[in-house]
């Protein structure tokens, strides 16, 4: 690749040591060299810390601090601080990159200089690193931003961000705790109405263990996520109930379709598209909707 920008790879780590040393291997591994490990370890009280530290004495791109607990979210946003790459990638330290994943994400933003953000596919693994299963994604950018509606159609260790096109919006709200990664989704989707996108291919084998914040705090990542909508109009006029909340996001029933319908005929979601566009948009995102999955942890931060 002629044209070859840093890349910042981020990982917050709280007593990541099980899986740790496979997942900063698989960053180090990769197929695209000019990049950083930039590693914060947020007061873990297992072997995290030694881990790290071989890894940094080996490999001069691993840069590592280690500090007091202060929490997920001002542990990311100092993370996008201390990162000096043009693009900026997030990495949990339980999961596993496929080699080529920041090669195939780079120049998929060097191709398509207007997207701010940059997903990928991925496979679900177990704690044994076997394949249990793999995930269906959104990819078009409009679909993309109807998909919101029902959840995240990212999966947050998985993207890359262009610094440039993000700007300052380019951070975590702390007011959305286990859904901030979601509520970023919106500002820069809805908010700022910026490009993203999805690749097809399969770069991350996603950890799924007890231990993930979906499992262990889904109420308060649900109505953190609610709350993230509810900054928008046109969600706000509707003024849904606490009991409605599930109903939004894991409804199975028509009625969620029938809420679409609303955004549609209101056609105030995204001023881009017109109503019948917007339409059809919709109804493929419902057929094709998948649950909310913001990003998880491995305990409450």
């Amino acid at each position: 690749m002629s044209d070859s920008p840093l890349v910042s790879i981020i990982m917050p780590v709280y007593n990541g040591g099980k899986f740790l040393t496979s997942a900063i291997d698989s960053i180090l591994t990769q197929s695209y060299p000019n990049l950083e490990l930039v590693i914060i370890d947020d007061g873990s009280q297992d072997s995290s810390g030694n881990v790290i530290k071989a890894f940094q004495q080996a490999d001069d791109r691993v840069k590592f601090i280690s500090r007091e607990n202060r929490g997920l979210v001002y542990t990311l946003n100092q993370l996008i601080q201390m990162a000096k790459g043009k693009f900026i990638a997030r990495m949990d330290a339980d999961d596993i990159a496929h080699p080529n994943r920041i090669e195939k994400q780079v120049q998929h933003l060097l191709n398509d200089k207007s997207v701010a953000l940059v997903g990928t596919g991925y496979y679900y693994i177990d704690e044994n690193d076997n394949k249990i299963g793999s995930r269906k994604i959104i990819c078009d950018d409009g679909l993309l931003k109807a998909s919101l509606l029902f959840g995240s159609p990212f999966a947050h260790p998985t993207v890359m961000f262009n610094v440039d096109v993000c700007g300052h919006i380019l951070n975590y709200d702390a007011e959305y705790k286990h859904a901030e990664d979601y509520e970023l989704w919106l500002r820069i989707s809805w908010r700022e109405q910026l490009k993203v996108v999805n690749l097809a291919d399969k770069l991350l084998m996603y950890r799924v263990h007890s231990s993930s914040v979906s499992s262990v705090y889904g109420d308060e990542q649900l109505n953190a996520a609610y709350r993230a909508l509810r900054q928008f109009p046109i969600i706000k006029h509707y003024e849904l109930s606490g009991g409605d909340i599930k109903h939004l996001f894991n409804s199975q029933s028509g009625n969620l379709f029938i809420e679409y319908l609303r955004l549609v005929r209101a056609n105030a979601m995204h001023k881009t598209l017109n109503a019948k566009s917007l339409g059809i948009r919709i109804l493929i995102a419902f057929i094709t909707r998948t649950r909310l999955s913001v990003s998880k942890r491995l305990r409450k931060s």
